[in-house]
């Protein structure tokens, strides 16, 4: 398999990951009933067979035990994979669970799970739940320590929504969050993974197939059997009027997996690995054979008319919890006003904000960073000299949320490959001014001196062997510049996954919508786009 970066770290992870809730076994407040531990030291070693290469556990599962079988199976091994684990879940010597932030609660745990691990460092250590929240700065500035004493290689989070990111933030970078994400629960997708694709935060989302609800093998007869001490039996989706929907749902990925040679369960999770901002799933089993069937997500393209079906299905049976879908003008629990919101006034949406506007044919996406104010990565649109009181407001916003999110997903794209968009356009200007190794294109010092911000660019694509800079002897206030064979080459890298996120995003759009979305750009006189642009 192909290895993706986990955010600001040197961690090359598989997009699937191997997930050891399942395996800590039953007999505490979230277990899956009695595991065999052979069984689970099996699919272990499979997973690793099958390519991967991270395994994520944590010090509550199974109250300590899954990580004592995850030692167990990876004893002797000459390639070990990474591991990652987790705190803040404490337990008591009668099982019951509570929650510390404390530094003296995490660094004892942090000592435990070293020890049940049977390693010197752990490779990802994360804070499984931001609770009690008035400790959160306490705990992360905890992890920030044990990461500087070389106890833990890198520090990440679990369950935490945009606010508690940026707290943690300000004390210590962090270098991925792990939500819950899947077909079942969008909620993420609102507001944390717009973040975390700006902050280069990795995302590694567990449950991508509903903790089991999506595999396929699970049935109302196999539902009645679990055992009596399994969580699922509380959990909303396992239960009406949810779970009639989901079986439905289920029925749906199988017939688009049967178009791919696949179970609904690759199917479910090749649609969480569909976002770019996603760097990996985990993907739990508790006996041989199980993983090998889900590895096959990791190579799974859900087409555009697969990822529309799926749209259509729940725009008709209903997003469930996490994900709600307003109709037209519903407002819910924000005023409706235009104060500090200049994109709503450039485009005469006069009595709605574009995030309280419904939406009933694209994603309900969030307002990104041109609504909010803040400084961006890309420069905001000038103002448009024509209004668009002539266009559908519905069309107007669901396109521009379109074409934002698209902007999104690009700019994750890029992080992964170590770039900004400012950059990236450079290297495509410059390679198409390429016609041999010679540098062909002209800046003028006196312009390059004046913007600090493109010198520094400058600087750092020539540090990575990019591009090359010289001055001609025949005229000191000019510096050319040119693209490099390492340059073209990670143009060229980049060049299919950026293929594969505009078809993804665009695809499900009308020629109608794609004209419309085209007029749009040109009104809203957006920066020039090359001709490979999908705008063209």
């Amino acid at each position: 398999m192909q290895t993706r970066r986990l955010g600001n770290s040197d961690l090359n992870i598989t997009p699937i990951g191997f997930g050891a809730w399942a395996i800590g076994g039953g007999g505490w407040a979230f277990g899956w009933g009695a595991q065999d531990d052979s069984d689970s030291i099996a699919a272990i070693r499979e997973a690793l067979d099958c390519g991967i290469n991270w395994i994520d556990t944590a010090a509550v599962y199974g109250l300590g035990h899954s990580e004592e079988v995850v030692a167990r199976a990876l004893e002797g091994l000459p390639n070990r994979p990474y591991v990652f684990t987790k705190c803040e879940r404490i337990w008591n010597e009668k099982g019951e669970i509570g929650k510390s932030l404390k530094a003296d609660s995490i660094r004892r745990e942090c000592e435990a799970s070293l020890k049940r691990l049977r390693v010197d460092a752990i490779d990802l250590y994360q804070i499984h739940w931001p609770e009690p929240d008035e400790d959160l700065e306490e705990g992360w500035s905890t992890l920030a320590q044990l990461k500087a004493e070389g106890k833990v290689r890198w520090i990440g989070v679990s369950n935490f929504n945009v606010d508690q990111l940026q707290r943690a933030q300000a004390i210590a970078p962090v270098t991925s969050l792990q939500p819950n994400y899947s077909l079942l629960n969008r909620k993420i997708e609102a507001e944390v993974l717009p973040y975390c694709a700006r902050e280069n935060i990795g995302v590694i989302a567990y449950s991508p197939m509903g903790s089991g609800l999506l595999t396929g093998a699970m049935t109302r007869e196999r539902l009645a059997r679990l055992p009596a001490d399994d969580w699922r039996h509380r959990n909303l989706n396992y239960q009406e009027p949810l779970l009639t929907r989901n079986l439905k749902l289920v029925d749906l990925l199988k017939k688009i997996g049967t178009r791919h040679g696949q179970m609904p369960g690759p199917v479910a999770v090749a649609w969480v690995l569909r976002d770019p901002a996603v760097t990996g799933a985990i993907v739990g089993a508790r006996r041989p054979g199980q993983i090998r069937e889900t590895v096959a997500a990791a190579g799974l393209r859900l087409t555009p008319e697969d990822l529309a079906e799926i749209d259509r299905f729940f725009a008709a049976e209903g997003a469930g919890p996490g994900r709600e879908r307003r109709g037209p003008g519903a407002v819910t629990g924000r005023r409706a006003t235009l104060s500090c919101r200049p994109v709503v006034q450039w485009w005469s949406v006069r009595w709605i904000a574009p995030h309280q506007f419904g939406n009933t044919c694209l994603d309900n996406y969030p307002p990104t960073d041109y609504h909010r104010g803040m400084n961006v990565s890309r420069p905001r649109p000038a103002r448009p000299s024509a209004r668009f009181d002539s266009l559908e407001q519905e069309v107007f916003l669901n396109l521009w949320r379109t074409y934002d999110r698209l902007r999104i997903l690009e700019d994750a794209l890029f992080a992964r490959f170590e770039l900004t968009p400012q950059q990236y356009n450079v290297l495509r200007l410059l390679k198409a001014a390429y016609p041999d190794s010679i540098p062909t294109l002209t800046l003028a010092d006196r312009l390059v001196s004046r913007a600090p911000d493109v010198t520094r660019m400058l600087d750092k694509l020539e540090g990575r062997g990019l591009i090359v800079r010289n001055r001609p002897p025949d005229n000191r206030r000019t510096v050319r510049i040119g693209i490099t064979p390492a340059g073209l080459s990670l143009l060229d890298e980049i060049a299919g996954p950026l293929r594969e996120c505009h078809a993804r995003q665009l695809g499900h759009l009308k020629s109608e919508d794609l004209r419309r979305l085209r007029d749009l750009l040109r009104v809203a006189r957006l920066p020039h786009e090359p001709s490979d642009s999908p705008w063209h």
